[in-house]
């Protein structure tokens, strides 16, 4: 069942958005870029196959 949505709450949630982008976080709260350390590759993977996958 979809949830409807009045014309008041769709103004509130937009108000606060960009009241949010104008103000603007915290440090605290802005999010990190995430650092990728290993790589799992699956079972019986060649190389061959890899670098087709990687490619493409």
């Amino acid at each position: 069942m979809p949830i409807i949505q009045t014309c008041r709450r769709f103004l509130a949630g937009a108000a606060t958005v960009g009241a949010a982008g104008i103000v603007g976080l915290p440090e605290s709260l802005q999010a990190e870029p995430l650092e990728t350390t290993s790589v799992r590759l699956p079972n019986g993977a060649s190389s061959a196959s890899l670098k087709r996958e990687l490619n493409t």
